[in-house]
């Protein structure tokens, strides 16, 4: 029986540090680490499918490092590693990542950055690796270089329905792993933890601050359906964003790079080829806002940017009006609060394109439709794997949103469900403003 599973909750964000010899080029003194032998990873057999191990590297990569007698056997006392801290570290330049964040023989789909979906109001900047049909937690999920976890949640609430429609919890862990010279790595919904790093594990709803120290191609943990990755770079600064200090309830956000060209080309190719994504930059982008247009992300004034004033719903005070994560000739009006839920709409007629939007085009009228994707001339399902993903906007109109421009920076919105565009005269006393 297939059980799907459904995060809930939010994460809370961590900021971590620390880091050893790895691919960032950095290396580490007096760490007091011995050196861990490399052999390939053994199947354990499961109810419906048997794992394999990561396929041989290509050149001089390489082979993942198993775990077999730490982190498989029960009874086995687990491999704790002396702390390794950020003065030990000395960075050189960075160097690339040669192996991918999890088994790509078992991953079905890559989802690339820039998702709007539920209360993603704004597109979101990490990766998701999938596979919807998978039920065993078996899916590895490997460090990319050498690095430190400095710091691990156990987060509340991954559920899947059970045989008789009970709810059965699953373990959900967020980690972080730093590489070293301002590179991070960041998961989420990792659903099962190696025995070295889930020694060090916190109970349920807390946050850990730890010093584990790991190599390229390490399994950390297992997943069975979804986990998010995302990388950070310090030196980068994201030109999408108009306004960064917006965004310091993530302070990580506008630093998310072109998250492929940190892995060589061996690995790129792999992700690349498990990608929904076909256009460039294939691994999708999610940083939009252009001075003076309607494109990118909204805040309504007064309610503390991307952070919102509330934890639990932070989404509420969020407009985007962005292209569409899989194809970006269509575009996605993501409304934080439509009747009290967090919504996604395509537009009638798909037109005017936001980036054409400016204070001159005056009231911008959006009849707002569902959103429909195709693989070929067929529907999309969603979770299979398609090379040439096209959206559309299709069926009735299920509402109106009102945009205008009344300064580069400042937009009136007013959204009004269940109505059409000629029902829809202009502006009431409700409209609300918002920042970028």
């Amino acid at each position: 029986m297939s059980f799907s599973k459904m995060a809930v909750g939010t994460t809370v964000a961590l900021v971590l540090i620390g880091a050893i010899i790895g691919v960032a080029g950095c290396t580490t003194t007096g760490s007091g680490l011995a050196p861990v032998a490399t052999q390939e990873p053994s199947a354990q057999p499961v109810v419906e499918d048997t794992p394999t191990p990561l396929p041989e590297p290509a050149g001089d990569i390489a082979t993942p490092v198993a775990r077999a007698a730490t982190d498989e056997s029960p009874g086995v006392e687990p491999v704790i590693q002396e702390p390794v801290t950020r003065a030990e570290i000395e960075c050189t330049t960075p160097a690339l990542f040669q192996f991918p964040p999890v088994n790509l023989d078992k991953t079905a789909v890559v989802v690339p950055l820039g998702l709007m979906s539920g209360n993603h109001v704004t597109p979101v900047d990490h990766q998701y690796f999938q596979d919807f049909d998978n039920d065993e937690v078996d899916i590895e999920v490997y460090a990319p270089g050498d690095g430190v976890i400095t710091g691990l949640q156990h987060m509340f609430g991954s559920y899947s329905g059970g045989p008789d429609n009970e709810l059965i919890e699953w373990a959900d862990f967020r980690l972080v792993i730093d590489h070293g010279c301002g590179l991070e790595s960041i998961y989420i919904h990792i659903d099962r933890l190696s025995d070295k790093v889930g020694a060090q594990a916190p109970a349920k709803g807390n946050y850990a601050s730890v010093s584990i120290a790991v190599e390229a191609g390490e399994v950390i943990g297992w997943y069975s359906q979804n986990v998010d990755y995302n990388l950070v770079d310090q030196a980068v600064v994201l030109s999408g964003f108009l306004v960064p200090e917006h965004y310091e309830g993530e302070p990580w956000k506008i630093h998310v790079p072109h998250t492929l060209d940190y892995f060589v080309d061996e690995v790129r190719d792999q992700i690349v080829a498990k990608s929904l994504r076909t256009v460039e930059p294939i691994g999708g982008k999610f940083d939009h806002d252009i001075d003076g247009r309607l494109i990118g992300n909204w805040f309504e004034e007064g309610t503390n940017g991307y952070a919102g004033l509330s934890q639990s719903n932070y989404w509420v005070g969020h407009i985007s009006v962005s292209p569409n994560y899989l194809d970006p000739s269509h575009f996605i009006v993501s409304i934080g609060d439509l009747d009290g839920e967090p919504k996604q709409f395509g537009v009638r007629g798909n037109a005017p394109f936001p980036s054409d939007v400016s204070v001159e085009s005056g009231l911008i009228r959006y009849e707002l439709v569902r959103i429909e994707y195709f693989d070929g001339d067929q529907y999309w399902d969603r979770r299979s794997l398609a090379s040439d993903l096209r959206a559309a906007s299709e069926g009735d109109v299920q509402g109106v949103i009102l945009l205008q421009l009344i300064e580069d920076r400042r937009l009136k919105v007013e959204v009004f469900p269940r109505a059409t565009g000629e029902q829809i005269a202009g502006f009431s006393e409700n409209a609300k403003f918002y920042e970028p």
